[in-house]
């Protein structure tokens, strides 16, 4: 699907991506491909999906939607998705984009049904064969199709400072809360994340992440929009089942833009024979975007080493660091740059100093980049004052792209702001992290930190030593802290496919890799078996349900 104008043709006077939408009428062949399954390609142009939303706009409104309303979207990676999305901005309604219950078993279901009360939400816009399963949620759910539009067309017109999103956080520290967005917070961060590149004629965009999802909804379908770009949609269990798909999809259709979570280089690594490696072409791409959980530098090296016969160049893997309470993007690292590594020693971290370190038990953390234009970040102390480079402290946040507060909690949003000396009131991201000469670097959560005689111990460290011994199933691993009568613990819960007669020597092998590496003694191992680690929908591992589940379950011992 070829452009029919220019790139860039981001649209710079309007204040709203839903007017940027509108005014896309003259762009007839750029716009979104949904592949499915099996391969297949269904493809609307944006001027395509601006008519339709205006029509699924109108079919809203005749079943009693209005504007401001919430409106649950539990819907594919396809069309469908766009039709409702747009549909509710059309029509001044708000988009709530859930992940259709059935995907993950009883804890999604639990999220949507939590998702749907919390949110208030009369109408459910679901694919038919799902509707049985939002029986008993208390809302009307409503099977989506395309062929069902109606003939009256609506389009509200809105302003910067309405809602335009309720994006629900991952729950992997709380219970999920309904972010608002404005109209003007996406826009100034697609604006923030696309600013400074040379977006030139042949641009394209392709992803498998789930529309569900800030950075597939956002950092894929919304930013294609501010720039008319096309878009290759790619559903989800595709890639889950078939990771060459998305490759394949890079290769054939000359991407240039694409995103992913971490996990996914090492499913890439493990699943893509070499035979299939050395049919690609991966030389189109420009930008591969990590983010969306913790970046390890070993898989990111290891994934550069295995496509580099395809094509593919270590200058291309950009950085990104953000948080559904900043739309999804608050740093990003230059385009071009490649992945930058700060060698740190692990002892002088948990002492709250990244202090350089060349040695081989020294920890990589990778820059994350910059704040984007317009927004500023920086590192606070408990206190509230500013750190200074490498020392190891809270996120702050500020600009454009901060949220309006949590749907209708007042509290939860006030405590989310932290009020400084300047009377500014910074989101606080409850991330730790330093900064070098103005480049940030995450270092894990402030609520999951393990604080054992003093040191402070970021879990996904100790997860990265874990798995990287035999037995350890990769990407499983959770780390957390247990009080006891001698103080706080650190418990590592994983899981093996290895037989029992080997777990004692997996599990020895994990304490003295997590001992030399780090210098902490693991108070107990647990293997349990595979399938068993809860995670978010965004795959994001949720330490606070396996550390309540070890707790019950020494408890009930």
């Amino acid at each position: 699907m070829a452009p029919d104008q220019p790139h860039p043709i981001a649209i710079t006077h309007c204040e709203t991506l839903a007017d940027t939408l509108a005014a896309r009428a003259g762009c007839t062949a750029a716009g979104v491909t949904a592949i499915d399954e099996f391969g297949d390609r269904t493809s609307a142009s944006w001027h395509a999906i601006a008519h339709r939303a205006s029509l699924r706009g109108g079919w809203l409104r005749e079943r009693g939607v209005l504007a401001g309303d919430p409106v649950v979207i539990a819907l594919p990676n396809d069309l469908r998705f766009l039709d409702a999305f747009f549909g509710c901005w059309a029509v001044g309604a708000i988009p709530v984009p859930m992940a259709p219950p059935h995907l993950f078993g009883a804890p999604t279901a639990e999220r949507a049904a939590h998702v749907v009360a919390d949110v208030g939400a009369t109408l459910i816009l679901a694919a038919p064969e799902d509707i049985e399963t939002f029986s008993g949620f208390g809302a009307r759910a409503h099977g989506l199709d395309l062929e069902d539009t109606g003939t009256t067309a609506c389009w509200h017109p809105a302003g910067p400072d309405d809602t335009a999103l309720i994006q629900y956080t991952s729950g992997s520290t709380a219970r999920p809360r309904g972010v608002m967005l404005s109209h003007a917070n996406l826009l100034a961060n697609c604006s923030g994340l696309t600013a400074g590149d040379d977006w030139g004629d042949a641009e394209r965009v392709c992803g498998w992440l789930p529309l569900y999802h800030d950075l597939g909804l956002i950092s894929q379908l919304l930013l294609s929009l501010h720039l008319g770009l096309p878009y290759y949609l790619i559903e989800p269990s595709t890639f889950l089942m078939n990771p060459l798909a998305w490759l394949q999809t890079v290769d054939t259709d000359r991407c240039t833009l694409t995103h992913a979570p971490n996990f996914a280089l090492g499913h890439a690594v493990r699943r893509i024979a070499p035979d299939d490696r050395s049919r690609l072409d991966l030389s189109c791409l420009k930008r591969l975007v990590l983010g969306g959980e913790p970046i390890s530098v070993a898989k990111v090296e290891q994934f550069l080493e295995v496509f580099a016969p395809s094509g593919l160049s270590p200058k291309v893997i950009l950085a990104a660091y953000g948080l559904a309470e900043s739309v999804v993007g608050v740093t990003r690292s230059d385009s071009g740059a490649g992945l930058h590594v700060d060698r740190v020693d692990p002892i002088a971290l948990a002492d709250g100093h990244a202090r350089p370190s060349d040695a081989a038990t020294a920890t990589a953390v990778p820059s994350v980049g910059r704040s984007l234009p317009g927004h500023t970040m920086c590192v606070v102390d408990a206190d509230g004052a500013v750190l200074a480079d490498r020392r190891v402290g809270r996120v702050l946040c500020i600009g454009p792209s901060l949220m309006q507060g949590y749907w209708r909690q007042p509290e939860a949003s006030a405590a989310a702001f932290l009020t400084q000396e300047d009377g500014i009131q910074w989101l606080d991201t409850g991330d730790l992290g330093y900064v070098v000469d103005g480049a940030l670097y995450i270092c894990g959560r402030a609520k999951e930190l393990i604080i054992v005689r003093g040191s402070n111990y970021h879990p996904h460290d100790i997860e990265r030593l874990a798995e990287q011994v035999d037995g350890v199933r990769n990407g499983q691993a959770v780390a957390f802290g247990v009080q006891t009568d001698d103080g706080e613990v650190a418990v590592l819960v994983t899981e093996s496919m290895a037989p029992k007669a080997e777990h004692p020597a997996i599990i020895a092998a994990v304490r003295r890799a997590v001992l030399s590496g780090m210098g902490l003694k693991l108070r107990d191992v647990v293997l349990n078996p595979r399938g068993t680690t809860p995670k978010t929908t965004s795959g994001k591992r949720q330490r606070l349900r396996v550390r309540r589940a070890y707790e019950a379950a020494r408890g009930a011992q």
